[in-house]
């Protein structure tokens, strides 16, 4: 079976992105808008990875984050964000992100983070 990701952000052209780049590394994916979207979709369906923006409306990222981990456990979760300063990084890191990168991002080095992760979640 193929992995799924989850693709989760509110600016469509950067879902886009991520969803090509998830395609081209033979995952499937979902997206998302925001964080309460987020959250819908993982009670709904298993997903092995989360790729997720900071600022969003309706729910921020961390929150997100934050929920993810009480609601998932173990899912993966790569934080992409322009707003990235060393008080989030410690809160992210603190709430388990699995990777952190600042937009606009270094493709290469997103797909490795997504092929460790994937590699870690496998799906069934």
């Amino acid at each position: 079976m193929i992995s799924k990701i989850l693709i989760v952000d509110d600016e469509e052209s950067i879902r886009n992105i991520h969803a090509r780049l998830v395609t081209f590394l033979g995952l499937d994916y979902e997206l998302a808008c925001d964080g309460l979207e987020c959250l819908a979709a993982l009670r709904k369906e298993k997903f092995n990875l989360v790729i997720m923006c900071i600022k969003m409306p309706k729910m921020d990222g961390v929150e997100a984050l934050r929920r993810i981990k009480i609601e998932h456990g173990q899912l993966p979760v790569i934080i992409v964000s322009a707003i990235l300063n060393d008080s989030n990084k410690s809160i992210l890191n603190e709430y388990g992100a699995f990777a952190v990168f600042r937009k606009p991002t270094d493709l290469s080095s997103l797909a490795d983070s997504i092929q460790q992760a994937v590699s870690l979640n496998p799906a069934p």
